[in-house]
């Protein structure tokens, strides 16, 4: 038996708390003008906007139809990468350029590279000093600078580094020098050892030469002593030939006294040192003095002490 409260609604429709019958839709449809409606071609009822809407993930287009919202990555300028929500970004402050915001790809500051999780760190062997190196000689490993720390008993200066070492090899004077025929084109006595010279008159090598990757670093003896006038006689006293090969630039300079006998010639190849044995004559002619030596460079020994930890 029914109360008089109650009701029997017709199929489709549901009894409301007040005693009304409403209309009733099932999932897929909405009331519509006393009826259920289907939500057209692949749109859903939205209860939000009371009517029908693309599913999430679609756009509806230019002819009411849903399509799926699609992001493709941009071109973005250097600096920047692609976001999928924000599109272009710019890249972290330490790179230069970036494939994420915790990936750099080229960092921004000179002396620093990439690592495997692409993180911006100092790259030793690149001839920069940075961070925490003392020394860089454009490779890292070096005679007096390993892994861009330099050596106990080495001194290190410049960049690219060139080192030193603090207990210098006393030379061997020849105690009967021969002037030569032409101090420009000294002869060839057949050493071929890279860390000797072939000695003419007035001039003699001292210790070893050093090798890196871009510098020879030779130092010179000449007897008598020299005392210049100007600077400038100072810097074109010391004149120096290849035979063959690259030329590079090449600066000598005197020491201070006592050591006014002592010139520290050295020779940058931008290019790199020549893979291979090659000389070096250096001369002067100069107060009526002349004095000429061959120095011998072996980049093959110096490559190997490189490798030495």
């Amino acid at each position: 038996m029914i109360s008089s409260n109650q009701c029997v609604c017709a199929p489709g429709y549901a009894a409301s708390p007040c005693g009304t019958c409403t209309l009733s839709c099932s999932a897929s449809q909405f009331p519509f003008q006393g009826g259920c409606a289907i939500c057209p071609l692949n749109t859903i009822f939205n209860a939000q906007i009371n009517g029908c809407d693309c599913p999430s993930g679609f756009y509806k287009n230019n002819y009411g139809t849903c399509e799926q919202l699609v992001l493709r990555p941009l071109n973005c300028s250097n600096g920047q990468y692609f976001d999928l929500t924000n599109g272009c970004v710019a890249c972290p402050g330490s790179c230069k350029t970036c494939s994420s915001a915790t990936r750099c790809t080229a960092c921004s500051t000179n002396g620093y590279t990439p690592n495997s999780n692409g993180q911006c760190v100092t790259n030793c062997g690149d001839g920069i000093i940075v961070g925490t190196e003392t020394c860089d000689t454009g490779n890292s490993f070096s005679p007096g600078c390993t892994n861009c720390k330099v050596q106990t008993g080495y001194t290190c200066n410049g960049q690219p580094s060139v080192c030193q070492s603090n207990t210098p090899v006393t030379p061997t004077v020849p105690t009967t020098p021969t002037t030569p025929t032409n101090p420009t084109t000294p002869s060839n006595n057949g050493n071929t050892n890279s860390t000797g010279a072939n000695t003419l008159a007035g001039l003699t090598q001292s210790g070893n030469a050093t090798v890196n990757s871009n510098n020879v670093f030779v130092t010179l003896l000449t007897n008598p002593t020299f005392t210049f006038a100007n600077p400038t006689d100072m810097q074109t006293f010391m004149k120096s030939s290849f035979p063959s090969g690259p030329k590079p630039t090449v600066y000598c300079s005197q020491r201070n006294s006592p050591n006014l006998n002592t010139f520290d010639c050295l020779m940058i190849y931008p290019s790199g040192v020549p893979n291979q044995i090659f000389s070096i004559n250096f001369s002067y002619n100069y107060q009526g003095r002349t004095g000429a030596c061959t120095v011998t460079v072996n980049p093959f020994a110096a490559s190997n002490a490189r490798k030495s930890p």
